[in-house]
């Protein structure tokens, strides 16, 4: 079961129109039916119910959108907990006194409100040296 497939089967299930879907998705209608009709035949059920242009969701396309919204949930954990933009955040921050009392404070408190894990050195210097650092 593709990620792609899922995301266009939510779209479909969201808005249950296939070309509402495929605008969302920025694909095209056929590419979101045929997703939605690969995905039936690896189950082996139907997930959508066809009117005309409309599509309501079946029982076993309910369950497939619970399902699917928890595992492209977790993905994006996983991705999240794994990337670089988890890890500590280290910076530097040079400056003449009043400029780091002012701003290094308030840099401190947004970090410490955003949770974000980040080590922040303050060091005192000329503004000319602040430049080189």
């Amino acid at each position: 079961m593709d990620t792609y497939k899922i995301q266009y089967f939510l779209a479909a299930a969201r808005s249950e129109n296939l070309h509402k879907a495929a605008v969302e998705t920025r694909s095209s209608a056929p590419a979101i039916s045929k997703a939605i009709k690969s995905l039936e035949e690896e189950l082996g059920t139907k997930l959508f119910q066809r009117s005309g242009r409309n599509i309501k969701l079946t029982g076993a396309g309910e369950h497939l959108q619970i399902r699917g919204n928890e595992i492209l949930d977790l993905m994006h954990s996983v991705k999240h907990e794994l990337s670089d933009s988890h890890r500590p955040k280290k910076f530097r921050i040079a400056g003449r006194e009043f400029l780091l009392a002012e701003f290094g404070l308030k840099l401190l408190d947004q970090l410490k409100l955003s949770g974000t894990t980040t080590q922040i050195e303050l060091i005192h210097c000329s503004g000319e040296d602040a430049m080189q650092m």
